[in-house]
């Protein structure tokens, strides 16, 4: 009875998940999923590799005059299912490639990879991800892979970190330099760190990044796009919009419009809230993203619904962060 007690606030469809992945330990058979899902797949913006639909933590850029976006499968919140996938932006729809998807899958049940985010350099596509140990977030670390393509990828490459951070929330930009930015956590606050350096592979500065703005919030995810363009990571003016998810004492989640840029040091400063047609404060949002598409701006917010249900939905955009339901075709 007390193990069971652990899903009392779950409907049957999360219930057979969760109860299937605490077993088993291997993700539910495709067709399954197809069929617990149904009443989803028609309202999701993706059909994810393992056939819920269900997925967060969006990242969308250009490359060779393609939009890219990826993200992880998450149904009903099981990090089991979270291995780094991508869609291609064709036809006014995404599409996901299964020849591809998943991009890199976890083969260990006690680990697990989340948080992928886009740049381009050098005329190279590159995915950067996290790994970590479900039962120590500290012990995690960041991956990259490479594509000259968009479709063939090279092998998974650990890159050359400190070891004890959370790397939560990774985004790449750049300017003269390239910049990595993550959340790591503390116990009563948390922190922005920014990692700078020629290269990737070489990050040779770290710094603090200050934040404004937040009082008695923690930033949980943060999403960055060039302010001169949203399907970039360049600035050549070192101002990036950003889409911030906090949490604040009541475990309330909040989504932000905000700036970074860089005045005497980098600043990340909270601007103005996502306003919303509905309650907030009944969902949990997960990192979100930018982009253009058809010449219209838009935002692509992962958020779970009163169903236990994950989506990344796409929002109309006023340019500054302002945004509403959008049930309009992309």
């Amino acid at each position: 009875m007390i193990y069971f007690k652990k899903f009392e606030n779950e409907n049957i469809r999360s219930f057979i998940y969760k109860v299937w992945n605490r077993l088993l330990k291997i993700e539910i058979p495709y067709l399954w999923a197809i069929i617990l899902n149904r009443r989803n797949l028609e309202k999701n913006i993706l059909k994810t590799y393992d056939g819920s639909g269900q997925c967060v933590h969006p990242d969308i850029i250009e490359y060779k005059k393609r939009l890219y976006m990826c993200f992880t499968p998450y149904p009903f919140g099981i990090d089991t299912y979270e291995n780094p996938s991508i869609a291609i932006f064709k036809n006014r729809e995404w599409m996901c490639e299964k020849k591809i998807n998943p991009l890199v899958k976890e083969k260990s049940f006690e680990w697990h990879l989340s948080d992928p985010c886009f740049f381009t350099y050098k005329n190279r596509l590159i995915l950067v991800y996290r790994r970590t140990e479900k039962r120590n977030s500290k012990n995690s670390s960041l991956f990259k892979m490479e594509s000259l393509d968009g479709k063939n990828w090279g092998e998974p490459y650990r890159l050359k970190l400190n070891e004890g951070r959370d790397y939560i929330s990774p985004a790449i930009i750049y300017d003269s330099k390239i910049h990595l930015l993550f959340v790591d956590l503390f116990e009563e606050t948390n922190k922005i760190i920014m990692l700078t350096g020629e290269s990737i592979d070489s990050f040779m500065y770290e710094e603090e990044v200050d934040l404004h703005g937040f009082e008695d919030e923690k930033v949980w995810h943060f999403g960055l796009a060039s302010e001169e363009n949203w399907n970039s990571k360049y600035s050549k003016k070192q101002h990036f919009d950003s889409l911030i998810t906090t949490i604040d004492r009541n475990g309330k989640y909040k989504l932000y419009f905000g700036k970074l840029y860089f005045r005497d040091k980098w600043i990340l400063q909270k601007q103005k809230r996502i306003e919303k047609d509905w309650d907030w404060n009944s969902k949990i949002v997960y990192k979100s993203c930018f982009s253009i598409i058809n010449n219209k701006k838009w935002i692509f917010i992962s958020w779970q619904d009163k169903d236990n249900v994950w989506r990344i939905l796409p929002y109309n955009s006023d340019g500054n962060g302002g945004g509403k339901i959008c049930n309009s075709e992309i």
